[in-house]
């Protein structure tokens, strides 16, 4: 089986959670002997990059035995701009998907990657998608005003106006995408009941499957400690410096505490002029920073500790070091919402405190240290928890893929059919190719809008537009009038001639009756985005989706 896997960043750049679900999964189908191909977006400097495709730059490399292609745009744009829609990208997504013709795709962030889903869709291929986050529902992601005040979600359509007004131009385009990327998906899933339960909430009719992240059970070290009074305590914490991680809460309640028998290890950063200010701000000496740990020592770091806090100010979909810890049998404390909320149980498996609140955080701290052998009780209940392994997770995605799969294999007659076409192409493609000089892409891409318009539309007759009255445009009329005979042919249209080309007029874009519905041809390269934006302005609207960035 052929998978490819999308995401927004990936190793070696970036190293959080959904990047690490995504290492789990796609090592673990690789040794099962499918063959797979990871494409991320990335901010490398130019110089990483090798291959260029028009205003997007690669690089082909492998990272841990996985093939990778990292790609971002030569020239840095506004990313709400781009996230979800893109035509650069549905042109490189073309290529890719093209080039790799893979079974099944899988989504494990569309940010910046959900064009690859419409040009799969568009080619009958199916895919899947993981939500590891909020980004489909709200355009910064994690369900925060820009206040940095938790929110609740799109409730109507003012609702992110009046919170975000930075963002609030590209709410509703992206809510609208979004919505049609997975309401198109073969399946979606969450590792959490809570992600699931707020995406069905905010997308009617959308159904979410659960399937938690698993553990990779051959990496964790049990913490076997069995505590007794006046024992030290070592608090841990891994994540980052960011502020909705919530370090400044952990290191303000830290701060409170007096005990010499206790200390906070700090992993997941360096010690840098950040750390270097919130330390004299809060003036802790029991503080140690750890830096940044690799994925085969996760168990021997989490084992190193007594309990880990997890003091986050966002919801927090699955936290993979909270669920992690709890494997090695390390007690855990958390922030009292979202995926957090939903694994702790205050004085069970850990305890939970109000999000945000460092007093009330220091208070717990302290308990721990004033009362240890605490900890023996909640180390026994986690014993008796079942988490999820990655053996386990990655088998539930296999046998949807398998699933899947059957529902798009074709039929003889329907092979009889692709192949008597693929050999009336191949003739009549033969001398455009010389007579006209084009290349093996150009008409790849050429074949694979027919093949799209065969199935969109069947025998339906449609009056169509050709934009661009060059010869990108005469070989496309070419090539319509002999594959696709249902297509009549109104004109061409271009900003910069009149009269007539190929003995039909040229139009323009005022002279045409917007009341009758047309289907537009983009044959340009040059001005496609010109004319896909004109085209927008002046009502057009999108028939399902814009096949390959050129037709409305």
């Amino acid at each position: 089986m052929k998978i490819l896997y999308l995401i927004h960043v990936f190793y070696p750049e970036s190293f959080y959670g959904t990047e690490k679900f995504l290492f789990n999964i796609s090592s673990y189908m690789k040794r099962e002997g499918n063959e797979v191909q990871i494409i991320t977006y990335s901010n490398y400097e130019d110089n990483f990059y090798n291959e260029a495709f028009e205003n997007l730059i690669y690089k082909k490399f492998q990272y841990e035995g996985l093939d990778i292609i990292a790609f971002r745009h030569k020239n840095p744009i506004p990313p709400l701009e781009y996230d979800f829609n893109n035509l650069e990208i549905r042109d490189f997504a073309e290529k890719i998907i093209g080039d790799f013709k893979p079974d099944i795709v899988h989504i494990c962030h569309p940010i910046r990657t959900s064009e690859f889903a419409s040009v799969a869709k568009d080619r009958n291929i199916p895919y899947i998608i993981t939500l590891t986050d909020f980004s489909m529902m709200c355009p910064r992601g994690n369900l925060l005003t820009s206040t940095l005040k938790l929110c609740t979600g799109r409730t109507n359509n003012d609702r992110c106006n009046q919170e975000c007004y930075a963002v609030s131009k590209y709410t509703e385009k992206r809510y609208k995408c979004a919505e049609t990327i997975l309401n198109q998906a073969s399946y979606v899933f969450s590792p959490s009941n809570f992600l699931a339960k707020m995406f069905e909430e905010h997308f009617n009719g959308l159904k979410v499957y659960v399937n938690n992240h698993g553990i990779n059970y051959k990496r964790i070290v049990e913490n076997k400690k069995v505590y007794k009074d006046k024992d030290r305590i070592i608090f841990g914490y891994a994540g980052g410096t960011l502020y909705i991680k919530g370090l400044t809460v952990l290191l303000k309640a830290f701060s409170k505490i007096k005990d010499p028998k206790s200390s906070l290890k700090l992993y997941g950063f360096q010690f840098d002029d950040i750390s270097s200010i919130l330390v004299d701000k809060y003036k802790l000496h029991n503080v140690e920073f750890c830096g940044v740990f690799g994925e085969e020592d996760v168990g021997k770091v989490l084992s190193e500790i007594d309990v880990l806090v997890v003091p986050s100010l966002c919801y927090e979909n699955y936290p993979l070091t909270l669920h992690e810890a709890l494997a090695c049998n390390i007690p855990v404390i958390a922030s009292n919402v979202g995926g957090m909320a939903e694994k702790i149980k205050n004085c069970f498996n850990g305890f939970v405190y109000d999000i945000g609140n460092a007093d009330q955080l220091s208070t717990i701290i302290q308990f721990i240290i004033d009362n240890p052998v605490i900890l023996n009780s909640l180390k026994n209940n986690i014993k008796n928890e079942k988490l999820n392994s990655i053996e386990h997770e990655c088998n539930t995605y296999l046998g949807t893929y398998k699933k899947i799969l059957p529902n798009n294999i074709v039929s003889d007659s329907e092979n009889t059919n692709k192949n008597d076409f693929e050999s009336e192409w191949k003739a009549f493609t033969k001398q455009l190719l010389i007579d006209d000089k084009l290349d093996n892409e150009y008409m790849e891409k050429m074949k694979t809008r027919v093949l799209f318009l065969k199935g969109r539309f069947g025998n339906k007759k449609i009056r169509y537009y050709i934009w661009g009255a060059s010869n990108s445009g005469r070989v496309t009329k070419k090539i319509f009038s002999e594959f696709l005979p249902n297509f009549e042919l109104s004109g061409f249209i271009d900003k910069y001639k009149s009269g007539t080309y190929e003995n039909y007029k040229i139009y323009n874009l005022n002279k045409l009756d917007n009341n009758i519905k047309y289907y537009y041809v983009i044959a340009t390269t040059i001005g496609k985005n010109e004319a896909y934006n004109t085209l927008r302005e002046i009502g057009m609207e999108l028939l399902d989706n814009i096949i390959l960035g050129y037709g409305l």
